[in-house]
């Protein structure tokens, strides 16, 4: 079991693109999030902001659009991450035995210019979103669409239009 504390150097390698990766399904589910020189309010909103999350399903291809907002409930930031449960070696899939299931999300926030940790955090994902994200991952595996122009025709959006494009879900505590 690994121990993460604030201003601690983060024990994983962290990619070299700056924003937001979901590393779910794997032991656990974690969003990590690696930006430069993050100040302190931005650590802040990491910490304490409310967290809200879009998803967008199609063509085989998953996008998790996240966004934290400050104390006052006004966007801060907003991650686009896309998903590919094709990629993931070992996959865990949980079973949904009720519906009630909350996927549990842990957020590390790195600053890559230092490695340091300086936010983390556990929440939950709603119940429907839950269910949503874990029903787009199942119809994903079994898809025969590489959903690479479905990414692409995405990513040509910013984070805030694809954010938009869909219901976004209140994370919970």
């Amino acid at each position: 079991m690994e121990i993460y504390s604030l201003g601690s150097q983060y024990p994983h390698k962290i990619p070299d693109c700056n924003g937001a990766i979901a590393e779910f399904l794997k032991d656990d589910n974690t969003l990590l999030i690696a930006l430069p020189g993050i100040s302190g309010d931005e650590a802040k909103v990491f910490r304490t902001g409310v967290i809200k999350c879009s998803l967008l399903v199609n063509n085989g291809a998953i996008i998790l659009v996240w966004q934290f907002c400050n104390q006052e409930n006004q966007p801060f930031f907003t991650f686009d991450c896309p998903f590919d449960a094709r990629l993931i070696k070992d996959i865990n899939l949980p079973n949904i035995e009720n519906k009630e299931h909350r996927a549990l999300i842990h957020i590390h926030a790195v600053d890559s210019d230092t490695n340091a940790i300086v936010a983390l955090r556990s929440l939950t994902m709603p119940p429907d979103l839950t269910l949503l994200f874990l029903s787009a991952v199942q119809d994903q595996l079994a898809s025969s669409q590489s959903g690479n122009d479905q990414m692409k025709e995405w990513l040509q959006s910013s984070p805030h239009e694809l954010f938009a494009m869909q219901k976004s879900y209140l994370m919970g505590m």
